[in-house]
């Protein structure tokens, strides 16, 4: 099992697959869970850490491909720690993370570099998984991912795609290709 800390979630999951297929690892069961309590929002933008946990019971291949753009002139995230902590109820952190109207823009930029590393091409409508929770305000937090490959299990289908993720701390977009569906 994998702490995934703040990671993006294509990061871990090509660090996940590199190292678990090198140890010789058959299965590894990949976690992310983030919880808010005690973390105060950006006083400016709002932002908070998102609420909720996901969990995806890999096979390492050693074949996943990954990338990383940075998303120019956006700060990364910042987490002020409290230093005065007193009471269980106290804050222990205060986000700092103000990104500009126009991130989706440069992240869906940052994606497309992405996937023409990796594919050789353009953005060609093939399957992307993109994690998009800070891009439009509406996602459910960093586990859009495996929201996105619940549907293609659940239909039985296996392939390849790209999934794309966002890291704040960098900031940037990162890619990863996967595989998915039962193996053989």
């Amino acid at each position: 099992m994998f702490d995934l800390m703040d990671a993006s979630v294509a990061k871990a999951l090509h660090l996940a697959d590199i190292f678990a297929f090198q140890q010789g690892y058959r299965r590894v069961l990949f976690a992310r869970a983030e919880c808010g309590h005690g973390v105060r929002p950006d006083p400016v933008s709002g932002f908070a850490v998102p609420d909720g946990a996901m969990a995806l019971l890999c096979e390492p291949t050693g074949t996943s491909r990954w990338c990383s753009r940075t998303l120019d002139g956006v700060k990364p995230l910042m987490l002020m720690l409290n230093e005065t902590i007193r009471h269980a109820g106290d804050q222990t952190t205060q986000v700092r993370f103000a990104p500009p109207p126009d991130i989706g823009a440069r992240y869906a930029e940052a994606a497309r570099a992405c996937v023409a590393e990796l594919h050789g091409q353009a953005w060609d409508g093939a399957r992307h998984l993109v994690e998009h929770w800070q891009m439009d305000g509406s996602g459910s937090g960093p586990f859009d991912s495996a929201l996105g490959l619940a549907p293609l299990l659940a239909e039985g289908a296996a392939g390849e795609l790209t999934l794309l993720s966002f890291d704040p701390f960098g900031p940037a977009a990162d890619a990863v290709t996967v595989s998915y569906g039962r193996s053989a």
